[in-house]
């Protein structure tokens, strides 16, 4: 069972606040400690229980991993956030550190611009692992307030938060149907381009993968615009997704977008 977990419900206790402030940034690793390490000790801290120490360290990795190694980006909104997400449901003080640092970044959304969409793109990845849409609805109407033009742009990353919601005239407001289907190509032409060079056992699991994450994308823009009764625009997709894939690649979800059935929302597409 999914829980939504609202900034102001776990803001709610000053004394988890203190707590939280008491340990930000009362730790620091060592100049020559690499980023992998830092993770690896996180997760062994709260194996351990040492839950305070593991909350410093996911902190530290998180608002400072890039000073260092600005190639963690993608693991630190990812596996990184995943394990700081588990320890704050076991640890108050690193929720109260994570929602933190997720109200800060929704601030700088209002710098517009590339600023505003990298923030409203990270605001969107805490949510996705802490499973709260509603954050993520308020942070996309904030930059579309701000710079709708920007914010439009992310419409594709917002969807799984709007449909869950069911907030389909937000999001058929500000889909560009052409523009996903342009990403989504581009993005399925250079996955299969780098199938070439990975190993042979390798080639398989990243095929089916690659099929699965286009079937899911393009069923999420024809489920929204089956909601909002653009039929021929959803079937326009979906056909544009079947000459895309492979012959037997399965295109489940998107035939089921068809029939206003939503897809899956697991992270994998």
């Amino acid at each position: 069972m999914r829980t939504s977990i609202g900034s102001g419900k776990a803001c709610a206790c000053a004394v988890i606040l203190a707590l939280a402030a008491s340990t930000a940034q009362a730790w620091e690793p060592a100049q020559d400690m690499a980023a992998q390490q830092v993770l690896r000790d996180a997760r062994q801290d709260a194996s351990a229980g040492r839950l305070a120490e593991a909350a410093e360290k996911h902190l530290w990795f998180h608002q400072h991993v890039l000073e260092r190694e600005p190639s963690m980006e993608g693991v630190r909104l990812s596996f990184a956030m995943h394990d700081w997400v588990a320890l704050a449901r076991r640890y108050p003080p690193a929720m109260a550190q994570l929602i933190a640092v997720r109200d800060s970044t929704v601030t700088r959304i209002d710098a517009g611009g590339m600023a505003g969409k990298q923030a409203l793109n990270e605001v969107i990845s805490i949510n996705n692992y802490m499973h709260a849409p509603e954050s993520t609805r308020d942070a996309f109407n904030r930059l579309l307030q701000r710079d709708p033009v920007v914010a439009e742009r992310s419409t594709p990353d917002v969807l799984p938060a709007l449909i869950e919601l069911n907030d389909i005239e937000l999001a058929s407001k500000h889909l560009r149907v052409d523009e996903e289907l342009n990403r989504v190509e581009r993005f399925y032409g250079h996955i299969k381009a780098l199938k070439s060079s990975l190993p042979a056992d390798q080639v398989e699991d990243m095929k089916r993968w690659q099929q699965r994450h286009v079937d899911i994308q393009l069923a999420r823009v024809a489920y929204v615009l089956c909601k909002d009764r653009r039929e021929a625009d959803a079937e326009r997709v979906v056909a544009r997704g079947r000459a895309l894939l492979d012959p037997d690649a399965s295109v489940h979800h998107m035939t089921e977008a068809l029939r206003c059935i939503a897809p899956p929302n697991d992270g994998e597409g």
